[in-house]
């Protein structure tokens, strides 16, 4: 019976945690945001009132000392379709929360893997609208905090 119930029954493997998911939990642990009571992550934030309602989507929002939204950008490993989407999606977030006054131009931020050079065309559209910050560089969590925590302070990065 044992031998039965051990071919039939197995044991679930645990999936591994994707490389930019694993630096973007880093740097938020480093950064120490996610810590802070007005951190979310992964949000869907309703923004303008009554018919002029507005949907975006964030993989993290800081609520105070003022609003901050940010996304993470896969540009390596992942196809050309679903970064394209990702691209997309953060530029729509971006654009509609600065249109409605959700997010002062200067509280968008992206942490991106660095994209091979046929996908830099992507992240320099990104530069257009928000900060961004490689993903795996050190000095990302200090900066990240800096932007956060100061937003008279935040200096322009690209």
């Amino acid at each position: 019976m044992d031998t039965l119930f051990k071919s039939f029954v197995t044991t679930p493997t645990i999936p591994a945690v994707p490389p930019i998911e694993r630096d973007f939990n880093d740097v938020l642990h480093r950064s120490e945001l996610k810590f802070m009571a007005s951190f979310h992550r992964d949000v869907e934030v309703e923004i303008g009132e009554g018919s002029d309602v507005s949907l975006v989507h964030f993989d993290a929002v800081l609520e105070e000392p003022a609003p901050l939204g940010i996304m993470v950008i896969q540009f390596q490993r992942v196809h050309e379709l679903t970064m394209v989407t990702q691209v997309n999606n953060a530029l729509y977030s971006f654009e509609t929360s600065r249109s409605l006054g959700f997010l002062a131009p200067e509280r968008c931020i992206v942490l991106y893997d660095i994209p091979p050079p046929a996908r830099l065309k992507h992240l320099n559209r990104l530069a257009k609208q928000a900060h961004l910050l490689p993903i795996s560089d050190k000095s990302t969590p200090r900066t990240l905090q800096q932007i956060a925590l100061h937003p008279s302070q935040s200096p322009r990065s690209s």
